[in-house]
C-alpha cells in the first residue's frame, strides 16, 4: 500500500570531505512540526577550505553543487541569485520562501598535512604553537563561511572533527611517522576549540563519541579514519533542533525588500502605543461580543517551515486564557472600525504602511486584573501585534463600554494596563500585516494561526472580511528586472 507523506521537506545541505559522506541518506521527521528533513551530501575529495586556494572564489566543485541547487546563478560565480527568479518558482509550487541550510564538515586532512608538515621540518614544536596555528585556520575558515551564507542567503553550522582513531598503524601510515595516542586526542581537542571559539553559536559536534582519553570510542570504530556512520543522526538532529529555534526569514533580503516595497518600519521605541479607540467601536460593542464564538483552552498551529518555533509546552489548562473565534459579523464591524477615519489614518501613520488584520482572536480575562502581558512571540518583520480591549462598564441593564487598542513594541512584551473599573472585558488580540498601498485590506479569524511563512502567498484557513473564494491569499511583488529582491 502506498503511503503520501504530506509533511513538509526541509533539505540539509552537507558539504565536505568523506567524513560527510556518514550523512548520506539520512532523514529526521519531526511529527508535531509537520516537518521530514532530508540531507544532500556534496563529498569534494580531499578538501581543505571552501575557497579555491590562495583566492575568496568558492571552490569549483562546491560551486557546482550550489548552482544544481538554484543557490547561485550559474553566469556569476559568487552572485547571490536573483530571488525574483526563485520567487517565481516557489510561486508555482505553492511553497513559502524558504533558506538553505548548510552543514560544513571538513579539516581533518588539513589538521593531518600540517602535522605531516611539521614532522618533515625536524623542528621543535609545541601545542601552543599548533594552537595558534589553527586558530588562523578557524579565523579564515569563519571569513568564508560568511561569503558562503552571504551568497546563498542561506544558514551555515560547522561540524567539529570526531574524536582520532585508537588505530595507530592507520594514523601512522596517514602521517609516515606515529603519534602517541594522547597527543593526537590533544592535538584534535585543539583544533575543535579553534572552530568552536570562531563559530560559538553554529558549531556542531556529534556527542559521546570519546573516551576519557579523547579518543573514538571502539563502538563507533569503523576503518581507522572514520567514525561509524551512525552517528550522523545524533549530528543531524542537533542541527536541525537548532535551526529550528533559531531560524528567522527576517533576515533574508526578500523580506528587507518587502518592507522596503511597503514602506513599513519598526516599532522599537522602548513603550507600546495605545490609542483610544471608543468613539469608533464603543456603538458596534454589543454586535462584536454576539459575534464572539465559545471560548477553549489555548491552541497553536504552527506557521510552516522557516518561521515555525518548536511547539508551546503543553501545560496544565487551569488558569490559563482561553481564545475564541470571531464570526463574519464581528470581522465586517473590526474591518469598518479599523480601516476608516481617523484611526485608520494614525495607524498607517504610525506603522509607515497600510495592512491587513491577518489573525485576530478573543482571549476572555479576569476584570480583577490591572495589567496584561502578551504571549512573547518572535516575529518577522513587518508584523505587529496589537491588543484591542473591550471593556464593559455599568448595569447589564444599561452597560456602557470603553475600548483602546495598544501596539505592542518589538523589543520586549511589556505589560499593557487594562482599563479600570470595568465588570467585565475582552481582549482581541490582532495580527497586523504590512501590505502594498494597492492591496484590498482584509480580516482573518483562525485562533489557530499565527502569521504567514510568505508576505506574498499564505493560505486563509478561517473567516475572512471581505469574503473571498480563494483559499490563499497571493500578492504578486513588483519586480524590476533590475533589482533583485
Amino acid at each position: 500500500m502506498t503511503e503520501i507523506l504530506t509533511a513538509r521537506v526541509k533539505q540539509l545541505h552537507v558539504i565536505g570531505d568523506s567524513h560527510a559522506l556518514a550523512f548520506k541518506h539520512k532523514s529526521i521527521h519531526y511529527p508535531a512540526h509537520g516537518i521530514h528533513v532530508e540531507t544532500r551530501v556534496c563529498f569534494v575529495h580531499g578538501l581543505v577550505s571552501l575557497a579555491k586556494q590562495g583566492t575568496n572564489e568558492l571552490n569549483q566543485n562546491i560551486l557546482d553543487f550550489l548552482r544544481a541547487e538554484n543557490f547561485l546563478v550559474a553566469e556569476e560565480a559568487g552572485a547571490l541569485a536573483p530571488h525574483n527568479q526563485r520567487v517565481g518558482a516557489q510561486y508555482a509550487t505553492g511553497h513559502g520562501f524558504e533558506r538553505p541550510i548548510l552543514l560544513l564538515f571538513f579539516g581533518e586532512i588539513y589538521l593531518v598535512r600540517y602535522l605531516r608538515e611539521l614532522h618533515q621540518r625536524k623542528e621543535a614544536w609545541t601545542l601552543d604553537t599548533v594552537k595558534e596555528h589553527f586558530q588562523m585556520f578557524a579565523a579564515n575558515y569563519r571569513q568564508h563561511v560568511q561569503n558562503l551564507s552571504r551568497a546563498v542567503d542561506g544558514q551555515c553550522f560547522v561540524h567539529t572533527l570526531n574524536p582520532p582513531s585508537a588505530d595507530d598503524e592507520v594514523f601512522k601510515r596517514r602521517m609516515t611517522t606515529s603519534v602517541m595516542r594522547e597527543i593526537r586526542a590533544e592535538i584534535y581537542r585543539l583544533f575543535n576549540e579553534a572552530l568552536q571559539s570562531a563559530f560559538p553559536n553554529q558549531c556542531i559536534a556529534a556527542s559521546d563519541l570519546a573516551d576519557d582519553e579523547g579518543i573514538l570510542k571502539s563502538a563507533y570504530e569503523f576503518d581507522g579514519i572514520h567514525a561509524d556512520p551512525v552517528f550522523a543522526y545524533d549530528s543531524l538532529r542537533t542541527t536541525v533542533d537548532h535551526w529550528l529555534r533559531n531560524r528567522h526569514a527576517e533576515f533574508s533580503v526578500r523580506y528587507h525588500r518587502w518592507l522596503e516595497t511597503t514602506g513599513a518600519r519598526a516599532l522599537r521605541n522602548g513603550k507600546h502605543s495605545v490609542f483610544d479607540c471608543s468613539h469608533w467601536l464603543a456603538p458596534h460593542a454589543p454586535a462584536l461580543l454576539r459575534s464572539i464564538g465559545p471560548f477553549s483552552g489555548p491552541r497553536c498551529e504552527l506557521p510552516l517551515l522557516d518561521w515555525a518555533h518548536f511547539p508551546l509546552v503543553e501545560e496544565e489548562t487551569a488558569g490559563m486564557v482561553e481564545y475564541a473565534p470571531i464570526s463574519a459579523p464581528g470581522l465586517e464591524t473590526l474591518h469598518n472600525v479599523l480601516f476608516s477615519g481617523e484611526l485608520h489614518e494614525s495607524l498607517r501613520n504610525l506603522l509607515g504602511a497600510n495592512f491587513s488584520v491577518l489573525n485576530c482572536r478573543v482571549a476572555k480575562i479576569s476584570a480583577t486584573l490591572s495589567a496584561w502581558r502578551p504571549e512573547a512571540i518572535t516575529r518577522p518583520p513587518g508584523i505587529y501585534l496589537s491588543i484591542l480591549q473591550l471593556a464593559i462598564m455599568g448595569q447589564d441593564e444599561a452597560p456602557s463600554y470603553e475600548c483602546s487598542l495598544t501596539i505592542i513594541d518589538e523589543v520586549a512584551p511589556a505589560d499593557i494596563q487594562l482599563i479600570p473599573g470595568s465588570k467585565d472585558r475582552m481582549l482581541v488580540e490582532l495580527l497586523l500585516l504590512t501590505e502594498p498601498a494597492d492591496v484590498q485590506p482584509i480580516v482573518h479569524c483562525h485562533p489557530q494561526y499565527r502569521w504567514p511563512v510568505d508576505p506574498f502567498l499564505f493560505k486563509l484557513p478561517g473567516e475572512i472580511f471581505p469574503t473571498s473564494e480563494r483559499p490563499r491569499r497571493f500578492t504578486r511583488p513588483t519586480l524590476d528586472p533590475g533589482i533583485r529582491i
